[in-house]
């Protein structure tokens, strides 16, 4: 009882560390916007600040209010008080808070109190949550009455017994929203300037209560959860129990011994080969040390149904966003580099079926947030995108064409059908253009936004698709403004020309999908091929010069979407001008791999390894707070924003070992401390360090050389 009410409390601390830790990489808190918030004009900053405050408030019942402090205004801001400005010694008293301790800390006699609250539990986060930038800290209140309440309720023995949380100095955190009992006050005193043991007795009021105490720590926090029972409640249902136990106990040995010496014979030839069977294979780790057979049988089978739905739900669960990834990398043409065969065997591994398939796409794009019926507002997109995916994966559910639907999380939605090769294309366009109007007008219907959809050209690969998809989205800006719905179709819209072209417009956009990912080596090779095929196919040294500086109007293009500045590359030298003036036409693609793609790369690349360092120490925070829940590489590159590929490459990059090796090692560490320090149970320390105890012996002996059990007595 004591450890589950003791593990209940440190739970709801523990969820207000996860959130308060998520709070703080939310956009909202970005350190570009908050240093530069003027507190007294920015009005809307300021009211969208109290907004978010306020739900961030309103997700748990023991949260009283949520403060801002910005440590150069010397100011507090949350949704209830408005904005409180600090005086001098407040403000220091916050900033060496801050200053003693780690970025997420506890406080139960937090200094800045307005009001008669009394809550003086507080936890503290310092802003933003990348630890880079520190400009202030999070500060969110616990309700002192609501814990306190919370650690009433758990008294086992109603009105007679006694619950309540001590302070290392013996001082009572909280006692619940009554006052306090002449039990609790005598409690205190035994209590007080003495080494806490785990358990003790107390006469008091001609009763004997048995007390126990269980310690637990959060940062800067030392607590001890103090419970007292009265013996007279504790033993009326251990006498009933014990008799009925006994008797039933007494039943059941006759029976067994009866039923052993009637089929014992009989039983043990199939057991024996059972047990064959098991010995061939790894035993489960609790069946090492029982001798009985049926107990080991029944340990392998109870082993091996839990690994194998640990397996099985771990799968259903992650399938979905795994292959809704890889359909967005495939799409955006992150794939292009591999063959057509290795991209079909790795659909085919998401049991997609493609043989002999040709493909159609359509991308939806959703706008008119600004019209009055609509359910949705500005700053609701992501909402709205999520809501369109839904609708369109249940309209398209029934078709079995459908490959998949992609949410491209800027208010566009891809979608992707599969078609046998035998189907004529008049037949395949006409069914895909009736799919694509049911979801339009389902989409426009139930969400009551604008829906445009673009139709992509029919491909027959898989390495076409990215190519399809962006031509498609480019087409969307060819939407009629006075059509709240429309359907846009590529063929219709950009016809083919007959004339044949002498610029290798392929070859252009694999460059240029190399420069975009920052791929040094490939951007050079595929410029000089760029190059071999503009002097191949033109007729004069002009031409060629034309095409060179069209292609370097598409690089500086492509840098632009990257967010660079491609004038910044070579300052007061214009590349336009460079080339022009290039009498050797050999020349030209030098100039343009060192002046701008060299440059460019290197560039990328170096910030690129900052950002992934960034996004890496994030989910190393993560994984510190919350080692012990299920955790998934897909689950923290969702929370990072970035696919598990990259995620795994950047961690690896960083931390020089993979994610599962480190989550690995921290729960085996954590692990070991709790066997040292503590008496828990192998299975709950299992539990606490996130694993089932079964898995959790085997790779603790892996790690260490022996089994938990073994390790506590050898450090006992």
């Amino acid at each position: 009882m004591l450890e589950r009410a003791a593990s209940r409390i440190e739970e709801q601390l523990e969820r207000i560390e996860l959130t308060t830790t998520q709070w703080t990489m939310d956009p909202i808190f970005d350190p570009s916007k908050m240093l530069s918030l003027n507190l007294k004009t920015d009005y809307s900053e300021i009211h969208n600040l109290y907004q978010s405050l306020m739900v961030m408030r309103n997700t748990n019942p023991l949260i009283d209010k949520i403060d801002v402090y910005l440590a150069g205004s010397a100011a507090l801001i949350n949704d209830t008080d408005g904005i409180v400005y600090l005086n001098g010694e407040e403000n220091r008293q916050l900033q060496s808070l801050m200053k003693d301790n780690d970025a997420l800390f506890w406080v139960d006699d937090y200094p800045l109190q307005r009001g008669n609250t009394g809550d003086t539990i507080a936890l503290l986060h310092d802003l933003p949550g990348t630890y880079a930038n520190i400009y202030g800290s999070l500060v969110v209140h616990v309700n002192s009455r609501a814990f306190g309440k919370m650690v009433e309720e758990m008294n086992a023995d109603g009105e007679q017994g006694a619950s309540f949380i001590l302070r290392k100095d013996g001082t009572m955190v909280t006692a619940g929203p009554s006052s306090v009992t002449m039990l609790e006050r005598a409690l205190m005193d035994r209590l007080k300037n003495t080494d806490h043991p785990e358990a003790l007795r107390i006469h008091h009021g001609g009763q004997t209560y048995s007390v126990s105490l269980r310690s637990f720590v959060r940062t800067n926090l030392s607590w001890s959860y103090v419970t007292a029972t009265s013996m007279e409640n504790l033993t009326k249902p251990i006498d009933l129990m014990s008799k009925l136990i006994v008797g039933i106990s007494s039943i059941g040995l006759f029976i067994a011994i009866l039923l052993a010496w009637m089929a014992s014979y009989r039983l043990y030839q199939p057991i024996r080969r059972l047990l064959g069977l098991i010995a061939k294979k790894d035993a489960a780790p609790e069946a090492l040390e029982v001798r009985d057979e049926l107990s080991v049988i029944e340990s392998h089978w109870q082993y091996m149904n839990r690994e194998s739905q640990f397996l099985q739900d771990k799968l259903e669960r992650n399938l979905p966003a795994l292959k809704e990834a890889f359909l967005l990398q495939l799409l955006q043409g992150h794939l292009i580099y591999l063959q057509e065969e290795d991209i079909v065997s790795r659909m085919e591994n998401f049991d997609w079926a493609l043989v002999d398939s040709q493909y159609m796409l359509a991308v939806m794009q959703v706008r008119g947030f600004s019209q009055n019926m609509s359910s949705f507002t500005e700053g609701d997109e992501a909402l709205a995108a999520f809501a369109a995916v839904n609708i369109i994966e249940e309209m398209t559910e029934q078709y079995p064409e459908r490959i998949g639907v992609v949410n491209f999380h800027d208010m566009t939605v891809g979608m992707l059908f599969a078609y046998p090769r035998a189907v004529p294309p008049e037949k395949l366009k006409s069914e895909f253009l009736a799919v694509v109007g049911e979801c339009v007008d389902k989409v426009g219907t139930l969400l009551k936004l604008q829906v445009t959809a673009t139709v992509g050209n029919r491909t027959q690969t898989l390495k076409e698709l990215h190519r399809a998809y962006h031509s498609a989205r480019q087409s969307l800006q060819y939407r009629d403004l006075h059509k709240v719905h429309q359907i846009l179709d590529m063929e219709e819209l950009l016809p083919r020309k007959v004339a044949e072209t002498t610029y290798p417009f392929e070859l252009e956009k694999e460059a240029l999908q190399a420069i975009r990912m920052g791929l040094v080596d490939e951007s050079l090779e595929l410029t000089d091929r760029f190059y071999e095929e503009l002097i191949r196919c033109s007729g004069n040294e002009q031409e060629v010069r034309d095409g060179m500086q069209q292609f370097l109007g598409s690089i500086h293009h492509t840098i632009l979407e990257s967010g660079y500045n491609p004038r910044s590359l070579n300052p007061g030298v214009s590349t336009f001008n460079s080339l022009s003036a290039t009498k050797d036409t050999s020349m030209l693609p030098v100039q343009l791999k060192e002046q701008v793609i060299r440059p460019h790369c290197e560039r990328m690349m170096k910030d690129r390894d900052i950002h992934l360092k960034q996004m890496v120490d994030g989910v190393l925070s993560y994984l510190h707070v919350a080692y012990s829940s299920d955790l998934s590489l897909e689950l923290c590159a969702q929370n990072a924003g970035t696919t598990p590929h990259t995620l795994s490459r950047a961690f690896k990059q960083v931390v020089g070992t993979t994610f599962i090796e480190y989550v690995t090692d921290l729960r085996m560490n954590q692990a070991r401390i709790l066997l040292q320090e503590t008496d828990l149970k192998i299975n709950d320390i299992a539990e606490r360090v996130g694993y089932q105890p079964s898995y959790f012996i085997r790779v603790f002996k892996k790690s260490f050389g022996m089994t938990p059990g073994q390790y506590r007595e050898e450090r006992a």
